[in-house]
């Protein structure tokens, strides 16, 4: 448990919310009350952008050029990190536009999918003097034994952190426990956990990981991120102590930094309604639902057989083919729920 440390989203998965258009004044309030509360790592935003965000009005945590990453303050407690999610038109060495002297980690991010894209940038980045993680986003749409696969490759090449994201927040603790312990027992890996709360299980799950043996756990402030959200940074940091008895942490700065962002960012608080629901019970992207649920009011189909026919079919990715053919089965009536 000595090992246990925070890696807080609020600027790099929180920006799906108002696409990265954090200004510099509440991007230094934020900063200034994680790094008060101790958070171990500070992940300001995305080099490169998102990958899955398409808008183009975005601020600058979705690119994090130099100028931003020098303007970023000095931190007492924290360390700083940013995300890279790889793409056919991206270089890798974007990667040597990131001051390796302010900022300390890189995490590669990936779909299942797209894992075998990622090494080189992992590769990379750690040749280049980062502290490396992999974030495998879509954990749950890919089997144990792959995933043990990639924590064996993850391993040959050095990386520090292999982290699971729960991105669709479908999984549940027993799950959980069975990838973590599969994990650790065939590749022996640091490993972390990022957990949605479509269910409103982030917490347990991240309970579960922890139980498991993550050493790294991914919150974002007020569980500000796309869809229902992430576990909230203010409740992990004090749910840890009465829970864990983990006492490293400030409470009393990440609330107030907690109360700050609700009052002067979110326009209204993290939701959990019947998109992030039926996402979450379905194992669905939560991208998914506003292109169904058109097309269920549209053609008068019931949305929550389509979610389950589509539960079975599709990739991590949103596939508008695999849409198509839902539609076909479901206009046949071709199907048993």
């Amino acid at each position: 448990m000595t090992m246990f440390k925070t890696i807080d989203c609020t600027l790099r998965d929180g920006g799906n919310i108002n696409s990265w258009n954090f200004t510099r004044n509440e991007v230094t309030t934020i900063v200034k009350g994680l790094d008060t509360a101790k958070v171990d790592i500070i992940e300001v935003g995305y080099k490169g952008g998102s990958g899955s965000n398409k808008s183009k009005d975005t601020g600058e945590s979705s690119q994090c050029d130099p100028d931003f990453i020098d303007f970023l303050p000095d931190l007492h407690n924290s360390k700083y990190g940013i995300m890279i999610s790889p793409n056919p038109s991206m270089d890798v060495n974007i990667i040597d536009e990131i001051d390796n002297k302010k900022i300390s980690w890189i995490r590669i991010a990936s779909y299942p999918e797209n894992v075998d894209y990622s090494f080189q940038y992992i590769e990379h980045a750690k040749n280049s003097g980062f502290k490396v993680s992999m974030n495998l986003m879509g954990t749950s749409k890919i089997n144990v034994d792959n995933i043990v696969e990639i924590a064996k490759k993850l391993k040959s090449l050095d990386a520090d952190l292999f982290c699971l994201a729960d991105s669709f927040g479908s999984l549940v603790p027993k799950e959980i426990e069975n990838i973590f312990y599969q994990i650790l027992y065939n590749a022996n890996i640091p490993l972390g956990f990022h957990g949605h709360n479509n269910l409103g299980l982030s917490f347990t799950n991240t309970l579960a990981a922890i139980d498991s043996g993550a050493t790294y756990i991914d919150s974002s402030i007020c569980g500000m991120a796309r869809g229902a959200g992430n576990l909230p940074t203010e409740q992990l940091l004090s749910g840890i102590k009465k829970i864990k008895n983990i006492k490293k942490y400030n409470e009393q700065a990440i609330i107030e930094t907690a109360e700050y962002l609700q009052n002067n960012i979110l326009n209204h608080p993290m939701t959990i309604s019947k998109a992030e629901l039926l996402c979450g019970l379905n194992d669905l992207h939560f991208y998914y639902f506003d292109i169904i649920n058109n097309l269920c009011e549209e053609k008068g189909y019931n949305l929550f057989d389509f979610a389950e026919i589509l539960s079975y079919k599709t990739a991590s990715s949103v596939d508008k083919n695999i849409v198509a053919e839902v539609a076909e089965i479901i206009k046949d009536k071709n199907y048993a729920i």
